[in-house]
């Protein structure tokens, strides 16, 4: 049989508990937010070793096709971002080569991890 002692003790641990599971749970979408944030640079970066979604999508006209990476001459550039450091949760980039050029939607999903979607061109 429990002692009353011990039903408090125990009531005691699981309210502390539900008190720190809910702080945790408002925290949580704050701090994701704020590791969502990347930089133009590390846009361009991520862009230009991700030549897989390119090939997949056939733009094989960006890619040397035996080694699967993209040709020397491609050039990736990002609009978008804010503050010194030019952050943002997503960017527009254009990767360029030669009289060829592609828009992208560039989103940052984590830290390191992004998605990507291509731009319609107008008209």
């Amino acid at each position: 049989m429990m002692t009353v002692q011990r039903k408090t003790r125990i009531s005691r641990t699981i309210a502390t508990f539900c008190a720190l599971a809910g702080a945790v749970a408002l925290l949580a979408p704050a701090a994701l937010a704020k590791s969502q944030t990347q930089t133009r640079h590390q846009a361009e970066l991520n862009i230009l070793q991700t030549p897989r979604y390119f090939w997949r999508a056939g733009l094989h006209g960006f890619l040397r096709s035996k080694v699967m990476t993209f040709r020397s001459g491609v050039v990736v550039a990002c609009l978008g971002g804010h503050g010194p450091k030019q952050t943002a949760h997503s960017f527009s980039c254009t990767l360029r080569y030669h009289t060829k050029a592609i828009r992208v939607r560039y989103i940052a999903t984590s830290r390191y991890g992004f998605r990507l979607r291509f731009i319609p061109r107008a008209g």
